[in-house]
Parts: structure tokens; C-alpha cells; sequence
């Protein structure tokens, strides 16, 4: 593949060069909607268990139980997003 083949596949995909690094940002929210984003996480093997467990007790999905845990812990700890920086580091 050629380097002008590569520039091609990249602005199509969405990619786009920031400071040297390489940016995916049509690949992260490709086909959700609006307000949602795909990332990854590494959790407890037990979590993942109770997790699933969860899902299919309640006839559910994953996401949808992730999502309620989530809501949950965010409604009972607010941020005080003032007081955080404009761009968070990496953790």
C-alpha cells in the first residue's frame, strides 16, 4: 500500500494525527448514538461473573446493567466538574 493509499484509509476511517499521535475518534462512536462511547476496561474476574450473572437474571444485557451500576454510584458520589482540569491526564 502506498503512503498516499494510507493517508486515504486514514482521513476515512476517521484518523487523524494530534500531536504525533495517532486519534480514533470516528471508531469509538462509530454506529452508537449520540451521548455514547466505546472504551475498555480491566475488571475483576469476579465482577465480570456477577456481571454476566446479572445480565441473565434480569433478561438484560451487560451494557444495560453496567450502565445502572454506573448511574447508580454517579448519582450517590457528584463531581464537581469545576474543580478538575480541562483534559484529565491518562491514567
Amino acid at each position: 500500500m502506498s503512503m498516499s493509499d494510507l493517508e486515504k484509509e486514514s482521513s476515512v476511517l476517521g484518523r487523524e494525527e494530534e500531536g504525533g499521535r495517532s486519534a480514533y475518534p470516528a471508531t469509538s462512536k462509530a454506529g452508537l448514538p449520540p451521548g455514547w462511547t466505546r472504551t475498555t476496561f480491566i475488571i475483576r474476574e469476579k465482577h465480570a461473573r456477577n456481571l454476566e450473572a446479572v445480565a441473565y437474571l434480569d433478561q438484560s444485557t451487560k451494557k444495560a446493567v453496567l450502565d445502572e451500576i454506573l448511574e447508580s454510584y454517579f448519582a450517590a458520589h457528584p463531581i464537581d466538574f469545576r474543580r478538575l482540569p480541562e483534559r484529565l491526564p491518562a491514567q
